[in-house]
C-alpha cells in the first residue's frame, strides 16, 4: 500500500480573518456561522485565561492556536480560585471595584475586552462563563457569592454583560459551572440571563454542569427557552455511548463535548484523548473541548499535575491530535454524517466497551467514516457511498498520515487496519474528490496595502502532491452564492512529489468587503477538488475625511463639566481620535483617546469654568485623515448640568446606531437643540420605507428611539432624521 495524502487542509493564521457569529442550522443537528457555513468545534479549555495572562500571551496563546486548527476556546469571565491573583487578573486589576456583580471595574473589562478582540482576530469563537459555580458549591466557583447577592444584582451583571459585548460576534455564553445549581442558585442564574438577554439576542447559550449530568435533565425544559446549545460532560471511558443518548434525546439540539480527561490529568492516554473527539463526532455531535493540564490553568495551580510550563503545552500530541481530527473533519462533509448506531454501515467488527468501533455516513452518500480504536478486522457496506466507484483510506489520528487502500466495490467489505494502534477508515465516492490528491501545510494570506489599493496575497505549501496538474485560486464575495476562477492564477503542479512545494498568488486591487478564496486543484486527468475556504476582509484603505465638530459650538460657554462631544462622521473612518486639552495648542491634554467608534464622546471630570480646545481626527485601519479645525468651549460652574439631563444640545445630530451591526433590536440617538417636528424612518437599499420609527413634535433635548427589525431580512438600511430644515441620513447593518 502506498503513503498517500487526502485533500486535507491545514488553516495556518493569516493577517486577516472574519470572527463568527453563530447560530443553530434549521436541521438543529449543528451551528452555522453568519454566511451559513457549517461550524466544526475544535476547542480547547483555557479557563484561567482572562484573570492569568496579560495581553502579550492573550495573542500568543491565540495565534498558537489557530495555527493548530481550534476554533473555540472556553474561558471564565471571573475566575474565583484558579489564579495568582484570584479574583484579581494578572494586572491586579479587580473585576468589580465594590458591590459584587454591580460595580464593574474599567480596568479590568478593557483586558476582557482584548480578549475577545484578539480571539476574533484569529478566528476563535470565545465560550465565556460569567457564572461559574464551582465544583459542588464550593470555593471553587462563585456559588456563595451568588446565593448572598440580590437577584437584582444578578440582573445587573447580565445587563453590562449584554450591553457591553452584544455586539461582538464571536462569542458563545456558558452558565454555570461544575455543579448543578441549587434552585436558589439556579433562580439567580435565571435572572442573569433575562438581563443579559435583554441587551444580548445574537449570541447562542450552553451550560456547564456536574459530570455525569445531562444538562436538559438539570434545567427542565421549561428552564431551558435560553438554552441553545446541549453538551455531554463525563469521564466515562464509553463516553460514546452519552453522545449517542444526547443525540436521541428531545427537543433536538447541536451538543459537544464540553469536558472530559484532560492531558496529563486522569491517567489519560494519548489514544484516549483522540477517541474523545472521534467518537463524539460520529456519534452526531459538533465537536469537542480538549483540555491540558497545566494549559487550562497557565501554570496559575500547580497541584493539579506535575507538569509546568503552559507554552510547551501547545505542541504537544493532544494539540497535534486535535489539528488532524480538524483537518480530517473539516475535508470531508462532516455536518452532513449519520451516526450508525445500528450497525447498518459497520456491520461486524466493531466491538465493544474502550475498543467499541464508532461509524458514520454521509447523507449526501459522499463518506464513510470510522473510528477503530484499538485495531481488528471491520466488516462495511459500502453501499452507502455513491458514484462510479469509491476509494477507500486509512487515516493516522495520531500523525496524519494517509494510507491509501483503493478502490472499494459495493457490497460487503473487510478492511484490517495497518496496526493494533487506533484507526480512521474513509470510504469516499471519487466522483466527489477525485483522483488528484495535495497535502497542505498552510493555505495563508496578507493584506498589502498601499491606499488606496489592497492587494491579496495568498499563500499555499504542500508536502506531497499525487496527480496534479496545477492549481487555480477562486473567489467568493460574501454575499454572493458561487466561487469564480481569478484569471491569470494558475500555477503549474508537481504532478508527483513528497517533497514540500510552495505556491502564491496575489489578487490585485481588491474592492473592501469579505471574501473567501480556495485553491481548485486540477489533476493531471482532468479531475478538479477543492482546498477548505480561507476567509478574508478587505478593509477600506481610503483616507478618511475630516470631522466636522458639531457639539459644544466653538467659543460656547457653561458647557457642563462631563460634556458630550458631538461630531459628523468622517467617511472611510472606522473610528476616531479625540483631543482636549486646556490650551489652543493642545499641548496640555486631558483627554487623548483613539479607540472611539462612535461619532460623540462623552467627557468626564472637567474643571469648572475653565477654557478647554478640542479636535477630532478619522482613522482607518491603515490611514488616518486630518484633524478636524480645533474648537474652543467654556465649562460653567459647578452646578452646570449634564447633557442628557436638562441641558440642551448645541446643533442638530444624528448618532450612528448601537449596535452596528445588530439583531433584531438597535438604538438610534439623536440632539434637538431647539424644539421641531421629528420623523425618523428606515428605508432599504431600494428606497422603499421599511419602517416608521418617530412622526411628530418633540422638545428641544437628547432623544433616543429603538428600532426592532423582526421580520427583516438581513441587509444594509438606511435611517434617516428629519427635523425641520434639518435632514441627516445614515446607514446601519442587520446581521441575522
Amino acid at each position: 500500500m502506498k503513503k498517500l495524502a487526502l485533500i486535507l487542509l491545514i488553516v495556518f493564521s493569516g493577517e486577516s480573518a472574519i470572527a463568527q457569529l453563530l447560530s443553530v442550522q434549521a436541521s438543529k443537528r449543528y451551528l452555522v456561522d453568519q454566511n451559513g457555513n457549517p461550524f466544526l468545534l475544535v476547542g480547547d479549555a483555557a479557563w484561567s485565561l482572562i484573570a492569568q495572562l496579560p495581553d502579550s500571551d492573550v495573542d500568543y496563546y491565540f495565534a498558537q492556536r489557530q495555527q493548530m486548527g481550534f476554533t473555540t476556546s472556553l474561558i471564565n469571565v471571573i475566575e474565583h480560585q484558579f489564579a495568582t491573583n484570584a479574583p484579581n487578573n494578572i494586572y491586579n486589576q479587580p473585576p468589580f471595584d465594590g458591590n459584587l456583580f454591580t460595580t464593574p471595574d474599567s480596568a479590568y473589562f478593557a483586558h476582557v475586552d482584548h480578549v475577545v478582540m484578539s480571539a476574533a482576530q484569529h478566528n476563535i469563537v470565545v465560550m465565556l462563563d460569567p457564572t461559574y459555580v464551582g465544583y459542588a458549591c464550593g470555593g471553587q466557583g462563585w456559588c456563595a457569592e451568588i446565593q448572598a447577592a440580590a437577584t437584582s444584582d444578578l440582573t445587573a451583571w447580565g445587563q453590562f454583560l449584554g450591553q457591553r459585548y452584544a455586539r461582538y460576534d464571536n462569542i458563545i455564553w456558558v452558565i454555570g459551572g461544575d455543579t448543578n445549581p441549587p434552585s436558589s442558585v439556579r433562580a439567580k442564574l435565571r435572572a442573569f440571563i433575562a438581563g443579559l438577554k435583554q441587551y444580548d439576542t445574537r449570541h447562542l447559550f450552553t451550560t456547564h454542569v456536574n459530570g455525569e449530568s445531562p444538562p436538559l435533565t438539570v434545567w427542565s425544559l421549561s428552564d431551558t427557552s435560553w438554552l441553545a446549545l446541549n453538551n455531554v460532560y463525563t469521564y466515562s471511558t464509553t463516553l460514546y455511548a452519552n453522545c449517542q443518548t444526547e443525540y436521541q434525546r428531545t427537543p433536538t439540539m447541536p451538543f459537544f463535548l464540553i469536558e472530559t480527561a484532560y492531558e496529563n490529568e486522569h491517567g489519560s492516554t494519548a489514544q484516549q484523548l483522540r477517541a474523545q473527539s472521534y467518537w463524539t463526532v460520529l456519534s452526531g455531535g459538533i465537536g469537542h473541548v480538549f483540555g491540558n493540564c497545566p494549559l487550562w490553568h497557565f501554570d496559575s495551580s500547580p497541584g493539579w499535575c506535575s507538569v509546568a510550563g503552559w507554552k510547551a503545552q501547545l505542541a504537544l500530541q493532544g494539540s497535534i491530535n486535535m489539528n488532524h481530527f480538524s483537518t480530517l473533519f473539516q475535508s470531508r462533509h462532516w455536518s452532513a454524517l449519520i451516526p450508525d448506531f445500528h450497525h447498518a454501515v459497520l456491520t461486524s467488527g466493531y466491538g465493544s466497551s474502550t475498543s467499541y468501533a464508532t461509524a458514520a455516513y454521509s447523507s449526501d452518500s459522499s463518506s464513510i467514516i470510522a473510528y477503530i480504536p484499538s485495531g481488528g478486522a471491520v466488516t462495511v457496506n459500502t453501499t452507502f457511498v455513491n458514484g462510479s466507484r469509491a476509494n477507500a483510506w486509512w487515516f493516522n489520528p495520531a500523525d496524519g498520515t494517509v494510507t491509501l487502500i483503493g478502490s472499494a466495490p459495493q457490497g460487503t467489505q473487510n478492511f484490517t487496519p495497518p496496526s493494533n494502534s487506533d484507526w480512521v477508515l474513509v470510504i469516499d465516492n471519487a466522483d466527489l474528490f477525485g483522483n488528484a490528491f495535495v497535502q497542505f501545510s498552510s493555505f495563508t494570506d496578507s493584506l498589502q496595502v498601499t491606499p488606496p489599493a489592497v492587494n491579496v496575497a495568498l499563500m499555499w505549501n504542500t508536502t506531497q502532491e499525487r496527480n496534479v496538474a496545477g492549481f487555480y485560486v477562486q473567489r467568493r464575495a460574501g454575499s454572493a452564492n458561487a466561487f469564480a476562477t481569478l484569471g491569470g492564477s494558475y500555477q503549474t503542479g508537481h504532478d508527483t512529489s513528497v517533497v514540500a512545494q510552495s505556491y502564491s498568488w496575489t489578487d490585485s486591487s481588491v474592492a473592501p468587503g469579505t471574501y473567501y478564496y480556495r485553491i481548485k486543484i486540477i489533476g493531471t486527468a482532468g479531475d478538479s477538488s477543492f482546498s477548505l475556504n480561507r476567509s478574508v476582509v478587505v478593509p477600506d484603505a481610503m483616507m478618511p475625511s475630516t470631522p466636522v465638530l458639531l457639539s459644544p459650538v466653538p467659543f460656547a460657554t457653561n458647557v457642563p463639566m462631563n460634556p458630550r462631544l458631538v461630531w459628523r462622521p468622517s467617511s472611510h473612518a472606522t473610528h476616531y481620535w479625540v483631543q482636549v486639552s486646556t490650551d489652543s495648542l493642545l499641548q496640555n491634554l486631558v483627554l487623548s483617546d483613539t479607540t472611539s467608534t462612535d461619532t460623540s464622546k462623552t467627557v468626564a471630570q472637567l474643571q469648572p469654568q475653565t477654557t478647554y480646545t478640542w479636535r477630532v481626527e478619522g482613522r482607518s485601519g491603515y490611514q488616518a485623515g486630518a484633524f478636524s479645525a480645533a474648537s474652543t468651549f467654556m465649562t460653567g460652574s459647578s452646578s452646570a448640568v449634564a447633557p442628557g439631563s436638562n441641558a440642551l444640545p448645541a446643533a442638530f445630530a444624528l448618532e450612528q446606531n448601537y449596535p452596528n451591526p445588530f439583531n433584531p433590536t438597535t438604538i438610534i440617538r439623536y440632539a434637538l437643540p431647539q424644539a421641531r417636528r421629528v420623523r425618523i424612518e428606515v428605508y432599504n437599499t431600494l428606497g422603499q420605507q421599511v419602517a416608521q420609527l418617530v412622526n411628530g413634535d418633540q422638545e428641544a433635548g437628547y432623544h433616543e428611539v429603538q428600532f426592532d427589525s423582526s421580520g427583516l431580512a438581513s441587509g444594509v438600511y438606511f435611517y434617516r432624521l428629519q427635523a425641520g430644515t434639518y435632514v441627516e441620513t445614515r446607514k446601519l447593518l442587520l446581521l441575522k
